[in-house]
């Protein structure tokens, strides 16, 4: 296993920067974002809005685990994922 995620670069950043996200966080969700930002496309970036616009309102202590949780939500509603 590699110690850097094999995700676009500039989602990488987006995620490390604004919510929080280490690498190993990364890692551990690499399938589930690679999915969401390929099938989503432009509506993976505006989810990525979302939820910054979200956790800073709520004060959020876990942005990363939330993007996660909003992520799975989404691509459920759209039935692109069926895990847990």
């Amino acid at each position: 296993m590699s110690n850097t995620p094999n995700i676009n670069i500039n989602i990488r950043n987006l995620l490390i920067d604004h919510l929080g996200f280490t690498d190993a966080g990364l890692i551990n969700n690499e399938t589930l974002i690679k999915n969401g930002s390929d099938f989503m496309r432009e509506d993976f970036i505006k989810l990525i809005i979302t939820v910054k616009r979200s956790v800073d309102l709520k004060k959020i202590d876990s942005p990363s685990g939330y993007f996660i949780g909003a992520l799975k939500n989404t691509l459920k509603s759209k039935g692109l994922y069926n895990g847990k």
